[in-house]
């Protein structure tokens, strides 16, 4: 490994939040010290260029994985590390032979190439990522990342992919850079740029493998910036290098403080993946919605998220813990203390690392129900499945009928407007057979826990797969979900 310096001098200012509604006012103060950069090449494929975060800023890396074909990226990555203290790290060369930097190449089954060759590998994420935990001692609280977009089609967006902040923290940070951005443009005619965040707006790209897979899954929270192509002339980049610099210093302050006005997602990270755990907004004591296979059963994840945001409801989600992961084609499955094999594996086994797994889930669940946990709602995908499966423990046949119902009534009122969408219907235990039974997760899982559970199963392809039918099913679980709870009080068979 070849290590040099490079001595970049300038001043800066120390951010910190003042009033947290609003993240506060930046203030910035002192000089950046210079940056000691060392250099790790990865074969014939490229190299690495990355520093350490200063005292200020530990945890925090600033990303660029593809420094020699988006040149002016790196230069705002390095002048982002520059006037904030994160770490720094650089790819060279890796784009050009098509190799991921950022995520790995993603399996659900038994054909993942782990070569320690990155070339057979077709990936050098595993090498990115070792070193973003070694620059930061193994703990990367906050990791953002810096890209171009490949077309002027957005030319006047930042699209940003969002890992481990909550709605309303991403609300605050739009907030926050819109009035950065105004205060820049005062005296300055530079193109006016919004900024896009995936959890409250739509973006162009896809952020599923490297919040799910990659290294937004890594980092306890972050953010993956792709910029709009009109940054790379002067003045915007001369005006929105400090913008960011300063937005992106808000972004760690935010990740790292515990201000009273928002809700925060709680981390928790092990070596296979990480579990979210979102406290109710609504004060709302005894029920938890959880997504213990938020990566493997894809969109689930965002849904439980969306409905415990719009509901008030916990949340308790799981990211990563798939085959890419866990290596040998085991999915661990969290939401009980055994993984299994893909594909076509019936069969599962108790480990150790699934049982650390599932006990930090379940305590999470019961820590986010804040007491008696009389409510837990499961959310997962299923390929197999024309319609929703409910599987139930403590639900009556009466309430179950009503369920199905009020499900109904929801679904048709909701796609009125909508015909050319499916019409999924919902088989509901104990009234209704059905395939999936959850029995492992009765048995000896997260369903045992609470008084009462159901574990849907949602239909990937009549309900997830498709974006138009997603959002329209998304608010009928919304509504649904938002009032299970008083629908099972006022059915409950007298004691």
């Amino acid at each position: 490994m070849h290590i040099y310096n490079k001595y970049n001098f300038c001043s800066i200012r120390l951010v910190r939040f003042i009033a947290p509604a609003i993240l506060g006012h930046l203030m910035l103060s002192g000089c950046a010290l210079p940056t000691r950069l060392q250099t790790q090449t990865i074969g014939d494929l490229g190299r690495f260029e990355f520093g350490l975060p200063q005292q200020r800023m530990q945890g925090a890396m600033i990303g660029a994985p593809h420094g020699a074909s988006e040149r002016i990226a790196a230069e705002y990555a390095q002048w982002i590390s520059e006037r904030t203290g994160a770490g720094l790290a650089i790819g060279y060369g890796f784009k050009a032979k098509r190799i991921p930097v950022t995520q790995p190449l993603v399996t659900t089954g038994l054909n993942l190439n782990t070569s320690a060759d990155p070339a057979r590998r077709g990936s050098v994420y595993h090498e990115f990522n070792e070193i973003l935990q070694r620059a930061t001692n193994g703990n990367l609280e906050f990791y953002a990342g810096i890209r171009f977009a490949d077309t002027n089609a957005h030319d006047g967006i930042i699209e940003v992919a969002v890992n481990g902040f909550t709605f309303e923290e991403v609300e605050l940070l739009k907030d926050r850079f819109a009035r950065l951005r105004d205060r820049a443009l005062r005296d300055v005619a530079a193109p006016k740029i919004a900024v896009a965040m995936d959890s409250v707006d739509k973006l162009t790209w896809s952020v599923s493998v490297i919040k799910h897979h990659g290294v937004l899954m890594r980092a306890e929270k972050g953010l993956n910036l792709r910029l709009a192509r009109g940054l790379t002339t002067e003045p915007a980049r001369a005006v929105y290098r400090d913008v960011l610099a300063q937005w992106i210093r808000s972004a760690y302050d935010l990740a790292r403080r515990d201000p009273s006005s928002v809700p925060q997602t709680q981390v928790w990270r092990a070596e296979h993946g990480r579990i979210e755990s979102i406290p109710s907004r609504k004060n709302i004591q005894g029920i938890v919605i959880g997504a213990p296979h938020g990566s493997f059963d894809e969109h689930t994840a965002e849904l439980v998220n969306r409905i415990a945001y719009r509901t008030g409801l916990a949340a308790v989600i799981a990211k990563g813990f798939t085959p890419t992961e866990s290596g040998g084609g085991w999915r661990i499955n969290v939401n009980r203390p055994t993984e299994r094999r893909y594909p076509g594996g019936d069969i599962e086994i108790a480990t150790q690392r699934s049982k650390t797994v599932f006990e930090k889930f379940k305590d999470l669940v019961v820590e986010a129900a804040r007491g008696s946990l009389d409510l837990y709602i499961d959310i997962h995908q299923n390929a197999g499945q024309p319609n929703i499966e409910v599987a139930t423990v403590g639900i009556s046949k009466r309430q179950a009928e009503i369920i199905k119902q009020t499900f109904r009534e929801i679904r048709d009122r909701r796609l009125r407007e909508h015909r050319r969408i499916t019409r999924v219907d919902l088989a509901i235990e104990p009234l209704d057979q059905i395939e999936i039974g959850a029995w492992a997760a009765k048995s000896q899982g997260i369903l045992s826990v609470a008084r009462r559970s159901l574990h849907f199963e949602l239909p990937a392809g009549r309900i997830l797969w498709n974006a138009h039918t997603r959002a329209l099913y998304s608010r009928v679980f919304v509504e649904l979900v938002g009032g299970l709870p008083a629908l099972l009080r006022s059915t409950d068979d007298p004691a």
